[in-house]
């Protein structure tokens, strides 16, 4: 195992490697190896505290010599090829051994590959379809045939976390609340019922305010039930996933798919993660939730040229949310979690407004235009009233109950009454609505 320690001055990096603490023939080793590399300009392990420090040229980054360190880590598992690794001599005599097809790939595009993703900053895409499926394989550091060890899919899910898309902020039950009051003509009519109440007129203050109140909680109502019911809808659904690790098939919770497993395709399969397609006989997927494509898809294991490829034409790859529904298939994990394609338009998706309805709209207008010229003749009258010597309490209150007569009070219950009217209907036949605009 590989671990980056010190990688802050550019061009070197310092890496605790598994098996160096106290081997002289294996820190040999990596010094020779490492020197046989013409991207590698100095190289210095240490027996005691079992670290390696790598001087590289500008084009690599820490990540692509971790990756280097990797690959000659499995050399000196296998025995270097068949030579003695403990011989130094045998080592210095040798030549480079055969690159894997990741290593193969321009250093660029290998550090693009390999560089994850940073918080908080906008996410670099990978274009995974235009790799050859070994290359996707070797970069992933899985076996084709046997997936991941148990051990490093444990350690994968620590350092990546679960591959569960970030849940939506629900709406609290005081902010749907105030969504029902939020408009201007209810404003006015709360300051109308105020005032009056306090210039004696509890009377029009408790009709104006119950109307204002029942529109309210029938809307508060209506939204919170549907909101409560989608949520328990959510809790319902556990897809999992059938995935080869160690060489065997076994199934689990799509939260503990990682990356780098190999995802067995099926009829009927829910594909867990983003994955390239390492094998397929009649594959077809149904994209439509992401493309919005209503036919199947067919699908097949051949690298693509064009990195532009629009994300409707990539044969080879499947998406996180698809669903399989012919032939069968073998692909690899390359995305989960917030860093598939869905996870990432559901980022895009939340940091937007969500555009009001047309009769949202043509309710919002006639009611901003109502209030602006109810106030306008209100002010107007109270001020002739008040120049020509009639009492500043008599005129407020012929000012308010002008106003509260020219504001419809039941235009907002009827919208409302209506709404949830309508979401009752749908829910009979099996459609759920979260807001009570959306139902138009």
């Amino acid at each position: 195992m590989i671990e980056a320690i010190h990688t802050t001055i550019e061009g070197r990096a310092r890496f605790k490697v598994e098996g160096l603490l106290g081997s002289d023939s294996f820190k040999r080793f990596l010094e020779q190896r490492l020197n046989l590399e013409k991207d590698i300009l100095s190289a210095s392990a240490s027996t005691r505290t079992g670290n390696i420090l790598v001087s590289y040229n500008s084009n690599n980054n820490h990540h692509t010599i971790a990756f280097l360190l990797e690959d000659i880590l499995i050399e000196a598992q296998q025995g270097a090829a068949g030579s003695d690794v403990s011989d130094p001599q045998t080592t210095r005599a040798a030549s480079v051994p055969e690159r894997s097809k990741a290593r193969q790939l321009p250093v660029e595009t290998l550090k693009r590959f390999l560089t994850p993703p940073e918080e908080g900053k906008e996410q670099v895409k990978k274009p995974w379809h235009t790799l050859e499926a070994e290359a996707v394989t070797a970069i992933m550091r899985t076996d084709p045939a046997n997936g991941l060890f148990v051990a490093a899919a444990s350690e994968r899910l620590k350092e990546h976390g679960p591959n569960l898309l970030p849940k939506p902020e629900a709406r609290s039950g005081a902010e749907i609340f105030f969504e029902q009051v939020n408009s201007l003509p209810v404003y006015l009519l709360g300051a109308a019922a105020g005032i009056s109440a306090l210039t004696g007129g509890l009377l029009d203050a408790v009709v104006i305010g119950g109307v204002v109140l029942a529109n309210a909680v029938i809307g508060y109502f209506t939204e919170s039930g549907a909101e409560k019911t989608m949520e328990s809808l959510k809790e319902l659904v556990h897809p999992t996933a059938e995935v080869i690790r160690d060489g065997r098939e076994i199934h689990m919770a799509v939260e503990e798919v990682v990356v780098g497993d190999l995802l067995v395709l099926k009829p009927g399969t829910y594909v867990a993660a983003d994955s390239r397609i390492l094998n397929a006989h009649r594959l077809s997927v149904d994209e439509s939730m992401l493309t919005g494509e209503s036919m199947p898809v067919h699908k097949d294991a051949g690298r693509l040229k064009h990195e532009n490829t629009p994300l409707a034409d990539r044969s080879n790859m499947v998406y996180m949310g698809t669903l399989v529904t012919g032939g069968q298939g073998l692909a690899v994990v390359v995305a989960t979690s917030r860093f598939t394609e869905v996870g990432m338009l559901q980022a895009m998706l939340s940091e937007t407004d969500t555009p009001k309805t047309p009769i949202e709209l043509q309710l919002t207008r006639m009611g901003n235009q109502l209030v602006i010229a109810c106030g306008a003749i209100c002010g107007v009258v109270f001020g002739i009233g008040f120049l020509r010597g009639y009492g500043l309490v008599q005129m407020l209150k012929l000012a308010i109950s002008l106003a509260a007569s020219a504001v419809p009070e039941g235009l907002p219950a009827a919208a409302t009454i209506n709404f949830a009217m309508g979401i009752r209907d749908l829910r009979r036949h099996g459609v759920l609505v979260r807001r009570l605009q959306a139902v138009e």
